[in-house]
């Protein structure tokens, strides 16, 4: 039990105040707006992208996306960059959260000295329910993703948690967000 402060003590202001300083990102469905475009914009908007990360995942999505319409680019060109995360095998859960955060920071700082207009997306599978062991190395990404927010608005595109499965899975990916 602990022993209730003094009437003295100074009210909590701004701050001193802990609540204050504390931040959350709070799960929120996008859905595309009515009569959005569908096709890419003109070059200079995200219509040109790169998916980096785990060879078969970001393969699989890159395909779809271009077959969707977009123009695959390098990293340093693109205006559009997509991480996606996944776990390699045989990899301990500290040693993928090390391996993940590592990437998207080195992304970050590749990114935070081109001009302005440049997206950073982060992609992972199965954190918001916590479906799997891969998801849980994941969900590292969740929390610098908030960073990356917060230091890098100007980069910053947002994170797309897709639900568990296969790499097939990744094929019928629509990313409306992107434009």
């Amino acid at each position: 039990r602990w022993p209730r402060a003094p009437p003295s003590a100074p009210a909590a202001t701004a701050s001193t105040d802990p609540t204050s300083l504390a931040h959350a990102i709070e799960w929120e469905a996008w859905t595309p707006e009515s009569g959005s475009a569908q096709e890419p914009r003109e070059p200079g908007t995200p219509g040109t992208l790169a998916v980096v990360g785990a060879e078969g995942p970001a393969r699989v999505l890159q395909d779809g996306l271009a077959a969707a319409g977009y123009r695959p680019a390098d990293v340093d060109e693109a205006q559009c960059v997509v991480y996606v995360a996944d776990s390699a095998a045989g990899e301990s859960d500290t040693e993928c959260a090390v391996r993940l955060t590592a990437d998207v920071a080195a992304l970050v700082r590749r990114l935070a000295h081109r001009p302005a207009g440049t997206m950073l997306w982060i992609v992972t599978r199965g954190v918001r329910e916590c479906a799997s062991d891969a998801a849980v190395r994941q969900s590292s990404l969740w929390g610098l993703a908030g960073v990356v927010r917060a230091e890098q608005p100007d980069i910053w595109g947002g994170l797309v948690d897709l639900p568990e499965g296969s790499d097939d899975g990744m094929k019928g990916v629509r990313f409306d967000a992107l434009k």
